[in-house]
């Protein structure tokens, strides 16, 4: 089908990805498709769902490359956000939303294949949705969903819970250790509550999970049926899983699976094993799809019309600048002539930590305040090359700061008020400070665990310094010994302390150009909070360098302790409390206008 993109992906000409949000009870699905621009044959239509909370923000963008792979060799490519996460409709509270789930991922099969006239859909599924997938099999509206590919993926949710009941009780042991592995005395447990790397699984949601077991689905929905079942690592795939597809008649093949734990560890490192990626193109091709028919409408809607609220693409136009944007806005008059622009926390998309930052956005949205959430240098899906891993020096580079000023020109392009009010975490803080500097539409800035507010290679050397004055100690060495501390971490120490001298001579240099920028926003009356969690270096460094003073003394600036020692707000605990400090902060700034 020939469509006008919306947004259009400079990395590779010959794919272009459009935003639908897919109708589904009892929530949109907020979904990307990804199509072939050039004369490629067409193939049938695929729908990719990655996997569930902190794994789908690290697998984001190696799916978007593989979306893009796909959409290369003819398959029209649908990703989704599942109902309650991302920038789909719902909320993870939500009473059934195992149950939304399914619901989402059904609606998104049947309305691909329909627009696509294709008489069903393939599905490739990892993690936990993947098992969601085969549990909703058995289900009439279950009917445009054809062969399925699983990576990873466990035959009931006991199990599921059981794994995330693990990585949670890792979390809670590692949560008195900082990030130079040394032990935290006063540290608080988080949450209670499951919430694996800070995403919530109610209690209603964890027996809806229990419930759902995939070898419970009848034989005559599987049989004659095509399944990839992909291992995860080296871990063998379900067993029980494996036999229930066969036993049922469905035609199961298996495949090594590595690399999967590599693309769902971190944001900032997630890479797409090629050896998967090509095993999955050999199932692909093994037979052909039935031809396709006329297609029969549109896919989705170009907008998600939520309580009050109205979400949208931000139109960037081909050769514009790097950027990706989800706009919210009210359905009505704005209260107030102010945007919000969000920004990447490190290296995750715009959906922000824990989706916090889609969350507030459409909170203040249904109060009357527009916002935007940006992707920027390669990050969530904005257009640009795929980076094996984004280092320090490329999330704090000049060039993502000129990418978030021109969001800021494409946001006034749109109509949205030409006030902004920044909001950033990490990097994504450095981000948000830069770009206010000199430019006279930013009325705030809230700097969230920044990293740095003035960046330098030089920064990193005087960091590891200082940790090493603790690593020589005596009573460090057995933590070496038992390998607490990593061997290469022990040697980038050792390699910053013989460096340090020039090091702390850069460092101070650093220190005043920070002392001078706070000093030029505060004159330009832009209100700058900056808000850190225990144990952050830039918060010691600027208490150490007397900055902490300037901030107190000059007006519109602020510095904020969070309790709690998460750098990315984790526990819900801490998400709860970044909530408020946001909220007070907006109210702050309306207050001044």
């Amino acid at each position: 089908m020939n469509h006008t993109p919306l947004l259009t992906s400079t990395t590779d000409p010959r794919v272009s990805d459009r935003v639908v949000y897919v109708p589904a009870d009892p929530f949109d699905v907020y979904a990307l498709l990804s199509e072939p621009r050039d004369d490629v044959a067409a193939r049938e239509p695929i729908l990719l769902i990655g996997p569930w909370g902190w794994e789908d923000i690290s697998a984001h963008r190696p799916l978007r490359t593989w979306a893009h792979h796909l959409a290369r060799r003819g398959h029209p490519v649908l990703r989704i956000d599942l109902p309650g996460s991302g920038d789909s409709a719902g909320d993870p509270k939500h009473p059934d939303l195992v149950g939304a789930w399914r619901a989402g991922i059904l609606a998104a099969a049947t309305a691909l294949a329909t627009s696509q006239g294709a008489p069903e859909v393939r599905v490739i599924a990892l993690g936990l949705p993947g098992l969601v997938v085969v549990d909703g099999l058995r289900h009439d509206d279950a009917s445009a969903i054809g062969d399925v590919a699983l990576w990873g993926v466990a035959s009931r949710g006991r199990t599921v819970i059981r794994q995330l009941q693990a990585f949670a009780q890792l979390e809670r042991s590692t949560a008195a250790i900082d990030e130079h592995g040394e032990q935290i005395d006063d540290v608080e447990v988080a949450d209670s509550r499951l919430a694996p790397g800070g995403y919530l699984l109610t209690d209603e949601t964890q027996a809806g999970l229990r419930a759902t077991d995939a070898t419970t689905v009848p034989a005559e929905v599987l049989a004659g049926r095509r399944v990839l079942l992909l291992e995860r690592d080296g871990m063998a795939v379900d067993a029980k899983l494996r036999a229930h597809l066969e036993a049922s008649g469905a035609t199961v093949s298996t495949a090594h699976g590595d690399g999967y734990g590599r693309m769902v560890e971190h944001p900032q490192t997630s890479t797409l094993p090629a050896a998967v990626v090509t095993t999955v193109d050999g199932w692909l091709d093994e037979v052909a799809a039935a031809p396709a028919t006329t297609p029969g409408g549109p896919l989705g809607a170009d907008t998600l019309d939520l309580d009050g609220v109205r979400e949208s693409p931000l139109r960037v136009a081909d050769g514009g600048p790097g950027v990706f944007g989800i706009v919210s806005e009210p359905d009505g008059p704005r209260s107030h002539e102010l945007t919000v622009v969000f920004l990447n926390a490190g290296g995750q998309r715009h959906v922000g930590p824990n989706r916090m930052w889609v969350e507030a956005a459409r909170r203040w949205a249904a109060g009357g305040v527009p916002s935007v959430r940006i992707d920027v240098g390669s990050l969530g899906d904005a257009p640009g090359p795929d980076l094996v891993a984004h280092t320090g020096e490329e999330l704090h580079n000049p060039t993502v700061v000129a990418q978030v000023r021109a969001a800021l020109d494409l946001v006034v392009a749109r109509g949205l008020p030409s006030t902004f009010m920044i909001v950033g975490l990490c990097s994504g803080a450095w981000m948000g400070f830069n770009a206010a500097l000199g430019d006279p539409r930013v009325r705030s800035t809230v700097l969230i665990n920044a990293r740095a507010l003035v960046w330098s290679s030089a920064l990193g050397d005087v960091r590891d310094a200082r940790v090493g004055k603790r690593i020589v100690k005596r009573s460090q060495w057995k933590r070496v010994l038992r390998g607490d501390i990593e061997r290469e971490r022990i040697i980038e120490i050792l390699k910053a302390i013989a460096n340090y001298p020039v090091g702390a001579v850069k460092s101070l240099k650093i220190r005043r150009q920070v002392t001078a920028a706070l000093q030029r926003q505060s004159d330009a009356g832009v209100l700058v909070s900056l808000i850190f969690t225990g144990n952050e270096p830039l918060r010691g460094e600027l208490e150490r360098d007397g900055a902490l003073d300037l901030v107190r003394e000059r007006p519109g600036l602020q510095v904020v302790e969070l309790a709690g020692r998460d750098h990315s707000l984790r526990p819900m605990s801490e998400q709860q409390l970044g909530h408020e400090l946001l909220d007070a902060d907006l109210r702050r700034v309306l207050a001044a206008d």
